[in-house]
């Protein structure tokens, strides 16, 4: 921890409290090994059950646990004969250690405990606290005091999570989400320094931790830019190369959308002038542009995949689980496409916070609706929640160059391109899914001019601007949902076996399906 970060909850540590435990002077440690404020010094807790009772309380702050739980917890299965008077005689240590004999901070409350806390009384309180305002100032493009706070808030780590408590489902969960978090961070904190300039100095600690972490995408963009900005161009593209190769050993597929969009932004920029015939450059006269209103060469055939009808949708979820109200919604809504009294195109756009699930409905439901619309389907991440989101023009190039249109006749203009894309898209039924936009305009000329195409968004925001849209709000899954995702993930066997560690993780998952699926793959790890 940083020196001015310690003194800080020194200082802290040593006020008195307001509130239910008024005059009781008592912090908590859990980023590293539980450790209490005493009002003298950190001290640790003695006992292996004393600290799996404190932790308990703590990953339940401001709630009664129960003491058939608290025996679950520290005993599992097989809890010693009079287990709930151990409980009460550990909470009577506890009191002691943290210098709360009238139990106004540790309280009895039926049908157990409960610890009266303020969330910046445990550091991982604080850590959230500081984490949230790091990426609010990383979001305005403060970069300076984006790096600033969320270095202050990586500071507060001490080691792995909860290190010296002995392990259980809520125990493991918790240090597992706590370390996700601490990895977010750093990566907020690096992308923060990226924005301050300081990429040379970044290359050795990013090295270090993809060493760790070789499967985080983010890691490797970072680097990449890193060694791309401190002018080392090459070794940029070689970094590329190796994300490549781990993610196809571990995993067997490519990287993903933003990984590839960098590494073709650097292509981009490294690519020296194409030559025309005989060596001669597209400047010289005998490759200069017709006059105006002269014909221009013929079109020529679209190689590879453009021949064909594009299909362009992502995998389907293969234990999609749940949503079936959304999906409804979501499929009634882009079948309107296939009525010819329809002049309008159909736009559904599928608005949530991240790890909602956003894009799995959306490539689900496309997938369900593939056969409604036979000229095919059109695919593009605009990573509207990313600090470069992809200009409209640059994927309505590529959806031209799908469409059958000959690179060398994409327009430059990007109106230009937008009428050439309607035009090519007349009459046509197709489904466009745009996934992560940002904001309408990122839409609007990405849009058919016809009703007989439809269009799927997704997007962070509502997109309230996006004129003929048809909102589908979507929110955490409900508790049947999320315990039939979970199920699907790890199995009903194990499942069924362990339903109180289940009902724990759901808890601490909150219904988020992104969460769900980390925990269910650490589980089956």
């Amino acid at each position: 921890m940083a020196r001015r970060e310690r003194e800080r909850w020194v200082r802290v540590g040593t006020a008195e409290k307001s509130g239910p435990g008024q005059g009781v002077v008592v912090r908590f440690r859990i980023l590293g090994p539980l450790e209490v404020w005493t009002g003298q010094a950190w001290d640790g807790i003695g006992a292996p059950k004393w600290r799996a009772l404190l932790a308990a309380l703590l990953l339940n702050q401001g709630q009664a646990v129960s003491t058939d739980r608290l025996i679950a917890e520290l005993w599992g299965d097989e809890p010693p004969d009079r287990a709930a008077n151990l409980i009460s005689v550990y909470v009577f240590r506890l009191r002691r250690v943290l210098a709360d004999a009238d139990g106004r901070v540790l309280t009895t409350r039926a049908p157990g405990y409960q610890l009266l806390l303020d969330p910046g009384d445990v550091d991982a309180g604080r850590f959230e606290e500081l984490t949230g305002q790091g990426r609010r100032a990383l979001a305005a493009g403060d970069f300076q005091r984006a790096a600033e706070v969320l270095a202050e808030a990586l500071g507060l780590w001490r080691g792995r999570p909860l290190a010296d408590v002995p392990s259980s489902a809520l125990v493991t969960a918790e240090a597992g989400r706590l370390e996700e978090s601490r990895l977010a961070a750093l990566e907020l904190r690096m992308e923060a320094d990226v924005g301050c300039g300081l990429h040379a100095q970044l290359v050795p600690e990013l090295r270090r931790l993809l060493s760790d972490q070789p499967l985080r995408e983010g890691l490797w963009s970072l680097l990449i830019r890193a060694l791309d900005g401190a002018g080392r161009h090459a070794e940029a593209l070689a970094a590329y190369g190796q994300a490549r190769q781990v993610i196809a050993d571990e995993l067997g597929v490519d990287p993903g959308a933003e990984l590839q969009r960098l590494y073709h932004e650097m292509l981009t920029a490294d690519r020296i002038p194409e030559r025309g015939p005989a060596g001669r450059s597209p400047g010289s006269p005998a490759s200069a542009s017709p006059p105006l209103g002269a014909p221009g060469p013929p079109e020529r055939p679209a190689r590879g995949p453009s021949r064909g009808v594009p299909a362009q949708l992502p995998a389907d979820v293969p234990d999609f689980t749940g949503r079936d109200a959304p999906l409804t919604r979501l499929r009634g809504l882009v079948a309107e496409a296939r009525s010819k009294d329809n002049p309008a195109v159909t736009i559904a756009v599928v608005a949530g916070a991240p790890g909602l699930g956003k894009t799995a409905l959306a490539v689900h439901a496309a997938h369900g609706l593939r056969h409604d619309f036979p000229d095919g389907q059109l695919y593009a991440r605009l990573l509207g929640g990313s600090e470069h989101p992809v200009p409209p023009d640059e994927v309505l190039a590529r959806f031209l160059r799908d469409l059958g249109v000959d690179g060398a006749r994409v327009p430059v203009d990007a109106e230009e391109r937008a009428a050439m894309y309607r035009t090519r898209l007349a009459e046509r039924q197709m489904l466009i899914v745009l996934d992560d936009a940002r904001d309408a305009a990122q839409i609007r000329p990405l849009l058919p001019g016809t009703g007989s195409c439809a269009v799927i968004v997704t997007s962070r925001h509502r997109l309230y601007d996006l004129v003929g849209s048809q909102l589908l709000d979507l929110d955490v899954l409900d508790d049947r949902e999320a315990a039939d995702l979970f199920t699907r993930i790890i199995g009903a066997e194990r499942a069924e076996a362990e339903p109180g560690a289940v009902r724990d993780v759901l808890a601490v998952c909150a219904g988020l399906p992104l969460a769900i699926r980390i925990a269910g793959a650490r589980l089956t790890a």
